[in-house]
């Protein structure tokens, strides 16, 4: 599950997948990084998790998608550090508002991804067996 830190003026968002993980799916199976609704008799890209294409870029929350910027010191799990709006009130509701949507669907990829990043994982590792040098 994706942790959230108010911290200061800055929201710090985590996930539990580490960013490599994320990258390599995307190499690999990309279609895997997105949610998906039945609309009219046709699967729909609702929501999706992305790794930035650009050095320097930290990242974005919107509520079709987070595209992650940078890895966590501690572990090298996909992070984005967001300025903090003006707040009037609770802080933690106003965050709550601002990213909750896109963080229940981040943890709905984060409960899924673990077995695909396996079996990418497992895949590779036979298909390097099966390369012979001579």
């Amino acid at each position: 599950m994706a942790k959230v830190k108010i911290v200061g003026d800055a929201v710090v968002l985590t996930s539990e997948l580490k960013l490599d993980d994320i990258k390599l799916v995307e190499k690999v199976c990309p279609k895997a990084l997105s949610l998906y609704e039945e609309e009219n008799g046709r699967e729909v890209q609702v929501f999706s998790i992305a790794t930035a294409k650009t050095e320097g870029f930290k990242g974005a929350v919107t509520e079709s998608g987070i595209t992650f910027g940078r890895a966590s010191r501690d572990g090298g799990y996909a992070q984005i550090t967001m300025g903090l709006p003006q707040v009037e009130g609770d802080v933690k509701e106003a965050v709550a508002d601002l990213i909750g949507g896109p963080v229940m669907n981040l943890n709905k990829l984060e409960h899924e991804l673990p077995c695909v990043i396996q079996d990418i994982l497992d895949a590779k590792a036979d298909m390097l067996d099966c390369i012979e040098i001579c």
